[in-house]
């Protein structure tokens, strides 16, 4: 018999070109390719596969979808107004008369932390992902002890989607779950990417929501290199934030993952992440790394995660470490090498979305109880 899942998440692409969770897609699109899972969602409008369904109200899904293009929960979160002050506990309620119009899940997969608040008095076990603003998200006071209660009742396994938040995650809730951390997969269209650098003008990328933390030092770090018509700098992302971008900069707004596996990522000399956001395990450079990519990135928690993986990124955190790297990545037989060694890393490190269901499912067994 089947394994009945409930799978939730507060972000989902609406269609092909949408950004916005894409992951979630591919994740869900992953584990209905799998035999014995009957899987049940509470998400955003868009497409699922056609061995899933919704669960909970119709008129959720279109909730979750004005929510989401508010700029979702963490929006409503950090700039709280009067039409978004009450969403956060609307959201909640929904999810939890959602589970409860269910008779019965064998196991339920929650996509971030605050949806386990409300997971059914069942008994059933659950698997909860964590992100990297599920970090920002314990520093809410009482939140940690909310989880906790809502742990107790059931076997979790908390799965940090990179290894450096299994540390506070074990602090905080060691002795109520497991913590077991589980990478994300990378699409196979990554994998697939034949490269061809330009010789002329070498082009970088910075593929990136536009906010004050995304940016971080971007701007002046990056100016003394690109504004002399040596090399180009391409910024591709939608604008979320009041945020000036300089002149010299080729800003392209958003950009769907076509547009990048297509047109960007095949003659791009390299991808340069500068983000003072909090991260978990970005998606983007798990891509950047499939298609054979050079990466530059700040000395950030998640990019430092990487190199201990033994992705053989340019961390810097001087302007003088910024300034050195891009020319040396520029070199052709650098360049070169170093994309090989990005993408072997990728492939062996997090492989497809299908190896991601895989960890996944065999989790799900684990919870259960069953072998498979």
């Amino acid at each position: 018999m089947a394994m009945r899942i409930s799978f939730c998440g507060t972000s989902y692409p609406s269609d092909s070109a949408d950004w916005k969770g894409v992951f979630l897609r591919h994740l869900l699109f992953a584990l209905a390719r799998r035999e014995g899972l009957d899987l049940a969602c509470w998400l955003p409008p868009g497409e699922i596969p056609a061995v899933a369904r919704r669960f909970g109200r119709t008129d959720d899904a279109d909730f979750l979808g004005r929510l989401l293009r508010s700029g979702g929960i963490a929006q409503a979160l950090r700039r709280p107004n009067p039409r978004t002050l009450l969403a956060p506990v609307e959201l909640l309620y929904r999810l939890h008369r959602a589970y409860r119009s269910e008779p019965r899940f064998d196991l339920h997969h929650v996509n971030w932390l605050q949806h386990a608040l409300v997971l059914p008095d069942d008994g059933a076990p659950a698997l909860v992902s964590a992100l990297g603003t599920d970090m920002s998200l314990l520093s809410i006071p009482g939140m940690a002890a909310m989880l906790r209660r809502a742990f107790k009742r059931r076997r979790v396994v908390l799965a940090p989607n990179a290894p450096w938040m299994a540390e506070r995650l074990n602090r905080l809730f060691g002795d109520v779950c497991e913590v077991t951390p589980v990478s994300f997969g990378i699409d196979q269209r990554w994998f697939d990417i034949e490269r061809s650098i330009a010789d002329d003008t070498p082009t970088w990328l910075v593929v990136s929501r536009v906010t004050k933390g995304k940016i971080g030092d971007l701007f002046d770090w990056a100016e003394p290199l690109f504004t002399d018509g040596r090399r180009k700098l391409v910024l591709i992302g939608p604008l979320q934030d009041d945020v000036a971008i300089p002149d010299w900069i080729d800003y392209r707004g958003a950009a769907s993952a076509h547009d990048l596996a297509t047109r960007w990522f095949p003659t791009a000399t390299g991808i340069i992440t500068l983000s003072r956001h909090p991260e978990g395990r970005p998606q983007l450079m798990l891509e950047a790394a499939a298609s054979g990519l050079p990466i530059v990135a700040s000395d950030l928690r998640a990019h430092l995660d990487f190199r201990a993986e033994g992705c053989p990124l340019d961390i810097v955190d001087t302007p003088g470490q910024f300034v050195d790297a891009v020319p040396r990545l520029e070199d052709r037989a650098t360049n070169q090498a170093t994309g090989a060694a990005m993408r072997a890393w990728a492939l062996a490190g997090a492989g497809t979305w299908d190896d991601c269901a895989a960890r996944y499912a065999a989790l799900y067994d684990h919870l259960a109880g069953v072998g498979r």
